[in-house]
C-alpha cells in the first residue's frame, strides 16, 4: 500500500540504473545489462565500462551523461541498462 511505497522510496539503493540517478550525483559504473550484446559493445567502445566514474547531466529530451572526459547522449531505454554504484 501507500505506507510501504513511502518507506521504499526512502531507502537508498546502492546500485541503481542511471535513469534513477539524481542529476550531478557522482557514481561509478557497476555493469551494463546483458539483454542486448551489441549495445554492450557500443557502450564499451564509448568508455562506459565497470568502474568508470559517471554523472547524469540531463534527462530530457535525451539522457546526457559524463563518462570520464566524454559526454554521451542516450535514449532512456539505453540509460535503463546502465547500472551504477552510488557514492
Amino acid at each position: 500500500g501507500d505506507c510501504c511505497r513511502q518507506v521504499e522510496d526512502r531507502l537508498d539503493a546502492v546500485v541503481v540504473s542511471i535513469d534513477r540517478l539524481p542529476l550531478g550525483e557522482p557514481a561509478r559504473v557497476a555493469y551494463v545489462s546483458a539483454r542486448q550484446f551489441p549495445r554492450i559493445q557500443k557502450l564499451s567502445s564509448l568508455g562506459v565500462t565497470p568502474g568508470v566514474p559517471i554523472k547524469v547531466h540531463q534527462r530530457f529530451p535525451s539522457f546526457v551523461i559524463q563518462c570520464e572526459e566524454t559526454q554521451i547522449a542516450l535514449e532512456e531505454e539505453i540509460a535503463r541498462d546502465i547500472y551504477v554504484w552510488r557514492k
